[in-house]
């Protein structure tokens, strides 16, 4: 069911139209569909069993078009810039103690939910009280 699979980050390439070898569009899109190139070496209008020699239409060197050893293959792209390297924005707030005030001191009591009024009343009459035990 699951399996390894490698991955590869993906890096963009320079797009190539196949009739016109323009690198403006992509075959899907080209303005002249009809357009007779050679795929190979870029010549208009070629005869039937032409002399070629690859010519590269990225970079003009002489390999095919799109190959792995194009040095222009690959395009440009900004390398992104990680949170920890990106500086954080100033504030320029800056607070001083006259900004907080003191608070009010108050009687601590224990909270409410801790004990009730009533049971602290019944408590204080228990030790007050004096009852005698049975013996």
């Amino acid at each position: 069911m699951g399996a390894e699979a490698i991955c590869y980050p993906y890096k963009p390439t320079v797009q190539v139209c196949k009739i016109c070898r323009s690198t403006v569009h992509r075959t899907d899109v080209c303005p002249t569909p009809n357009a007779n190139m050679c795929s190979k070496c870029g010549t208009c209008d070629p005869t039937q069993g032409h002399e070629c020699a690859l010519n590269c239409t990225i970079c003009g060197e002489e390999h095919a078009t799109g190959d792995k050893s194009c040095r222009k293959k690959l395009k440009n792209v900004a390398p992104r810039i990680s949170r920890v390297e990106t500086p954080r924005r100033q504030t320029e707030c800056t607070y001083a103690e006259k900004d907080f005030p003191q608070l009010e001191q108050h009687e601590q009591k224990p909270p409410h939910w801790f004990s009730s009024d009533r049971e602290e009343a019944m408590l204080q009459n228990r030790q007050t009280s004096g009852s005698s035990s049975r013996s």
